[in-house]
């Protein structure tokens, strides 16, 4: 015959806290689980999808380029954004996104409308 122990678990006990921080800790990850929202695009590129499918900034030098002149066409004109993807494709990595001036037809206002999508990093792994 077996018998089951129970343990009577009080503030007291050591591993109350413990016990407490992660029923809470599961709680939140069931929640969050519940009201995420999935992206409906399924792209290979974390960073496009990362523009398509949660608004965040995407980082110009690790881009994937199929994705990067697909983007640069929905945030500017067509003809800028040829020219703006040749650059990029000949200068490989750019320091900062006001480098993108050198391109013709990209002014102040146009650096600022792709700073609202844009950033510039470094390491992209």
């Amino acid at each position: 015959m077996h018998r089951i122990m129970h343990v009577k678990i009080s503030k007291e006990h050591p591993f109350f806290y413990s016990l407490v921080l992660i029923s809470f800790i599961s709680f939140f990850v069931f929640i969050s689980r519940l009201f995420k929202k999935a992206c409906p695009v399924h792209l290979e590129d974390k960073y496009a999808s990362s523009f398509f499918c949660y608004n965040q900034k995407v980082p110009i030098n690790c881009i994937d380029e199929k994705y990067l002149g697909n983007i640069l066409n929905i945030i500017t004109r067509k003809d800028i954004a040829q020219q703006i993807y040749a650059y990029l494709m000949q200068s490989k990595n750019i320091e900062e996104l006001s480098h993108l001036e050198h391109v013709k037809g990209v002014g102040p206002q146009t650096l600022k409308n792709l700073s609202k999508f844009f950033n510039v990093k470094r390491s992209c792994y």
